[in-house]
């Protein structure tokens, strides 16, 4: 496996841990602990990495298991690792001799945030070391070491003393503790605790480690290989803590757990490992086929890390890692394969519910910042997709039996009635406008220095679908509560939405729809082929007709189909951009002109199994298509995991966010058939 390959670990809180195979440092947000201070948002790097090589006291010699940052390079490990990413990331060293050294990096829903890093040795008779040096960032957090193995005690690190005048970090940092070069014990301890604290230094060599070993080493200009292509500042200066040596005994697995605070004295590492092993051991994904058994365990762990749960206890996605938090859009479009098809009905209604808490004239948010402050509410397709969701977590019946649910969803139909913020309103044709020049209420919402790269105000063709879909869904609950005025009166504005659609959106000279109309001018219609014209079909009612579908479906294919997702425009179009990359203006500029995205895949899927009698030659590209998404998950970017975009020009290089809650439910959602 490739070692530059990356890997995740979330804490089911917003912290998350991550890097490469190797070890190397290959962007900013890699770490072994990221801590979300508010949970899952203000997320801060406590740890970076660890430098570790193994040596037998009889030999001296040593054997690096990790990458290490010398000479202004990164190092290759002396040993290449068998990893695998579930239940938990995991490496396995085989050393010269025939014994085995595994890593394993946990993390578990525990209010006390930490990472375990637990090591097991096996296949010797005698005693190796582990020698290990703590990457830390430049200006450090305080950082304490747990060690369970020795009946769960704390010893803790210390605090860094930092001398940043001038802005200048010292080229040796020392540790002290309380004062005291050395690591010294609490003094408000008794002296059964205080003995099992000096076994502890002693048995990791705290208390006999040379001063020039002990000296903090900075590692100046490391070079981020990942963001060479992306970003203006592409190194970071980084520093090596005081080493921390491990006495590997055959078949006694040695825990360790690192913490921005003082975990609590008889916190059982062991404990929360096995019950944590135990809880993903129950993790499934129904309906997937036969040939797809091997992924169940897989998929499930990886959607596992996106469902996390808010300071107030709250489940919520995160849309993606290392850098997104939780948006009302995509959170709502990964409830399928995140949520449903793992069979966590109760989290996908608790999420719904946690967004319709903070519902504003008819809108749910699109954001909810890192600092706390208000919700953002630029959107139009993110209310209309939580209706869609509404609908698979509850039944009709279910949905006007909960007064909160029933009450927020006919608000919401109605403020889109009457008009709400944003200039979103249902006009006299039955269509959804929504927006003015200069704002972004679609997913493609990118903005560059107060300028849109993809205008789309107006009337938008997924929008038209999400709210012609809507529409059917309400009058299907009304109906159920014996509202049949009203529900007459939905279908009938539904059927006036549709008509004006086909009559608005389809012209003489292409066989797919506008992607908006209205947009500048009443007449005024864009025709550009995009990825949106296929969102209709991932929906319960398609707004298209019978006879509209095949093309529209063929014409995708044709022009903006790849392996990993589809393009954002024709590669014959003057706007088109193939590559991903340059400075964050270059890379905005690009992000919804050509570059692939992979969860919008799922929707023309589904089109094509729907029409599969009219497309079968589409349907019989299913195959391939599956194929290239489990090479994708299993052996590129972040194992186990899906990119949030891909490069719009071969070889679809991944992109963006390692890991895409809505490219993940994506690929979970095409494997499995449409029932």
């Amino acid at each position: 496996m490739n070692p530059t390959l990356e890997w995740l670990e979330g804490d089911g809180r917003g912290g998350f841990a991550c890097g490469t195979i190797s070890g190397e440092i290959r962007r900013k947000w890699h770490g072994l602990l990221w801590v979300a201070r508010s949970a899952p948002r203000d997320r801060i790097r406590v740890l970076a990495g660890l430098q570790e090589y193994v040596y037998t006291e009889a030999t001296g010699e040593k054997i690096w298991l990790s990458a290490r940052w010398e000479g202004g390079r990164w190092i290759a490990p002396d040993l290449e690792a068998q990893f695998t990413a579930s239940p938990f990331p995991r490496w396995e060293w085989t050393l010269p001799d025939g014994s085995k050294v595994i890593r394993t990096v946990w993390m578990t829903r525990s209010p006390h945030p930490f990472v375990g890093v637990r090591y097991e040795y096996g296949g010797a008779e005698t005693e190796s070391v582990l020698v290990m040096r703590p990457i830390l960032p430049s200006t450090p957090l305080p950082l304490h070491l747990s060690t369970p193995v020795i009946r769960d005690v704390l010893v803790e690190m210390g605090r860094i003393q930092t001398d940043l005048k001038e802005g200048r970090v010292p080229e040796e940092l020392s540790v002290f503790s309380e004062g005291d070069e050395n690591p010294v014990l609490p003094e408000d301890i008794d002296e059964e605790t205080r003995q099992v604290l000096a076994d502890a230094l002693e048995f990791y060599g705290l208390n006999d480690i040379d001063d020039n070993i002990r000296a903090r080493k900075l590692l100046r200009g490391v070079v981020l290989e990942i963001e060479k292509d992306c970003e203006d500042t592409h190194t970071e200066d980084l520093m090596l803590g005081q080493h921390i040596k491990v006495r590997l005994v055959p078949d006694a697995p040695v825990d360790l757990a690192y913490s921005p605070e003082r975990l609590p004295v008889g916190l059982n590492m062991e404990h929360l490992f096995r019950a944590e092993e135990l809880r993903r051991s129950s993790l499934v994904v129904m309906g997937l086929p036969d040939e797809y058994d091997h992924l169940e365990r897989q998929l499930a762990v990886a959607a596992d890390r996106f469902l996390v749960t808010t300071k107030e206890d709250c489940w919520t996605i995160l849309a993606g890692y290392p850098w997104f938090t939780d948006w009302g859009r995509d959170a709502m479009i990964s409830i399928p394969g995140l949520c449903l098809a793992t069979s966590r009905l109760g989290e996908a209604r608790e999420i719904i519910r946690h967004f319709l808490e903070y519902l504003d004239e008819g809108i749910i948010p699109n954001l909810f910042p890192e600092a706390g402050e208000l919700p953002m509410y630029n959107t139009v397709d993110a209310t209309l997709w939580l209706v869609e969701m509404a609908f698979r977590a509850w039944t009709p019946t279910e949905i006007i039996a909960d007064q909160f649910i029933w009450s927020a969803l006919q608000e919401i139909i109605t403020s889109h009635e009457r008009g709400t913020r944003n200039h979103i309103c249902e006009m006299a044709d039955g269509l959804l406008a929504a927006g003015s020049p200069g704002t972004q209420l679609t997913w493609m919402d990118i903005k560059v220095n107060g300028e849109v790269p993809t205008p789309r105000h107006g009337k938008a063709v997924e929008i038209q679908g999400l709210w012609y879909n809507a529409k059917l869904l309400m009058a299907s609950a009304h109906a159920a509560a014996d509202e049949a005025g009203r529900a007459s009166e939905l279908r009938t504005s539904a059927a006036k939405t549709r008509d004006s659609f086909e009559a608005r959106f389809f012209g003489s000279t292409t066989p797919w729809p506008a992607d908006v109309v209205d947009r500048d001018a009443p007449g005024d219609s864009d025709f550009t082929l995009r990825p949106n014209v296929v969102i209709p079909f991932a929906l319960y009612h398609v707004i298209y007709t019978e006879a509209r579908r095949p093309a529209v479906l063929r014409s995708v294919a044709d022009h903006l189909l790849t392996p990993r997702g589809l393009r954002t425009l024709p590669t014959n179009s003057r706007a088109y951009k193939g590559i991903y990359r340059g400075n964050v203006v270059a890379r905005d500029h690009a992000y919804h002109q050509g570059t692939v995205w992979m969860w919008i895949l799922w929707p023309w899927v589904r089109g094509v199994e729907r029409e599969s009698a009219s497309v079968p030659d589409l349907f019989h590209r299913l195959i391939s298509i599956r194929s290239g998404l489990i090479r994708h998950f299993q052996e590129e970017g972040c194992v186990e995991q899906a990119n949030e975009i891909f490069d719009g020009d071969q070889p679809h290089q991944p992109r963006g966010c390692f890991a895409q809650a809505w490219s993940l439910s994506a690929i979970i959602e095409i494997l499995r058939p449409l029932s």
